[in-house]
């Protein structure tokens, strides 16, 4: 169902399940529609199967929709090659201030890849060092992160595809550079909650000729609350459409919506992402 659609006869219901158990979903949909007045005489004359006007009532099952962005900030004790190293599972020597963070035994990385906008690797050392000496501000904001939550309906390959996608689009947008990681779930933890960072630049990429990263302009439009709130619903509407793409071209049923319960009208009370 497409965002903001409207059809007649249809509801959405979010749940979280195996394929055998969406059997139940229509039936569990016309009690959560307030359709249950006449179910139960429709249920005794059709032996459990509906008949008109429930024949042509549709169904979209919402799969778990998270995105959200937060900033990496000096004035809060962060820097970017402490959370490059820790999301990549990987050895960051930091030159600004001479410390050494070594994750590289770190377990559950299933992905860590850099991107920019011109399709062009660069040195993950390299990239969040030039990040971190070009910013000279005590509370400089030194990258910026957007973290996802992937369908666990899609494959592994599937769901490497759609972020992988959606961080080179993210890059060309901004002309940011984009170090992604993707980590399965933890040990503790939902094992359907696969996810991944995107860990971008504050500032415009380019390679020099010898193929080094260099830092250009500050992207000061995320830094303003008015232009900002705007940039990022657009990226959180733009998730949604390469989930939901990635879902349909799978063949699944299961759609997200990044519409929050008070803009959809559901009456529910936002939850806490757990994991």
């Amino acid at each position: 169902m497409e965002k903001g659609a409207h059809y007649a006869n249809s509801v959405c219901v979010c749940v979280k399940s195996s394929a055998s158990e969406l059997r139940e979903v229509r039936w569990r949909v016309l009690k959560t529609a307030h359709l249950k007045n006449g179910l139960k005489q429709t249920k005794q004359r059709t032996r459990g199967k509906p008949e008109s006007p429930f024949l042509n009532l549709r169904v979209c099952v919402l799969a778990i929709y998270h995105f959200q962005m937060k900033t990496l900030s000096r004035s809060s004790g962060r820097s970017a090659t402490a959370a490059a190293a820790y999301r990549a599972g990987q050895k960051i020597e930091d030159a600004r201030t001479g410390q050494t963070f070594d994750y590289s035994k770190r377990t559950g990385v299933l992905l860590a890849e850099v991107l920019t906008p011109a399709g062009q690797p660069v040195d993950r050392e390299q990239l969040w060092n030039v990040a971190e000496a070009t910013e000279k501000r005590c509370n400089s904001v030194v990258a910026r992160e957007f973290v996802v939550a992937l369908p666990h309906e899609l494959s592994q390959t599937q769901q490497t595809d759609l972020v992988k996608g959606y961080a080179q689009g993210l890059s060309e947008r901004t002309r940011w550079a984009v170090d992604v990681a993707i980590h399965a779930p933890g040990k503790a933890g939902d094992l359907r909650n696969v996810h991944a960072h995107l860990l971008c630049t504050t500032r415009t990429i380019e390679r020099d000729p010898a193929g080094c990263p260099v830092a250009g302009s500050k992207t000061r439009d995320w830094d303003i609350r008015s232009s900002g709130s705007e940039l990022l619903r657009s990226e959180r509407a733009e998730w949604e459409r390469c989930v939901n793409q990635s879902l349909e071209q799978a063949n699944r049923m299961e759609r997200v919506d990044c519409r929050s319960h008070a803009e959809k009208q559901t009456g529910l009370e936002p939850q806490i992402h757990i994991g």
